[in-house]
């Protein structure tokens, strides 16, 4: 085999090899993308009202980049447990922003194939001080999508 003939299978085959990792690249980062918590979902925030108790539970987050907007999208879990007795069990979809290079972070629920009108939102900031009671289950699913830290604010 010539020269000119090696050197053509070889930049045929690092070619091949560049191809290869790139595919292998981007099925693994298509992956790290969505994260799952399991069917029950990991714990993040409790909150109590005069009526019930409602403990939160993250099942999934998905990166969602923008241009200038990045956050999460997922499916969280609430088990509302009422004073008088019973409990049931809803599910939310929420969007949270990390990053905004024009407005404030956020964190927004919204119901499963609703029309908008019971979607609850909340500015959340990056402080370290304790939110109210009524914020705290958005500010601290920002804390879990966005920072990992879980139970941020009991």
């Amino acid at each position: 085999m010539s020269r000119r003939r090696r050197i053509t299978v070889l930049r045929f085959w690092v070619a091949q090899l560049a191809l290869l990792l790139v595919i292998h690249a981007s099925g693994t980062i298509g992956q790290a993308q969505r994260q799952t918590y399991g069917e029950e979902g990991r714990l993040f925030s409790a909150s109590e009202t005069d009526k019930s108790t409602d403990v939160y539970y993250l099942l999934e987050r998905t990166w969602a980049p923008g241009e200038d907007r990045r956050g999460f999208i997922g499916r969280l879990r609430i088990v509302r447990t009422y004073k008088v007795g019973g409990y049931e069990i809803l599910f939310r979809e929420f969007y949270v922003t990390c990053y905004d290079a024009g407005g404030p972070l956020s964190a927004q629920l919204t119901e499963p194939g609703g029309d908008g009108g019971n979607n609850v939102g909340a500015e959340v900031g990056d402080s370290e001080g304790a939110p109210s009671n009524g914020d705290k289950p958005l500010v601290n699913l920002y804390w879990a999508t966005c920072r990992n830290a879980f139970e941020k604010f009991k």
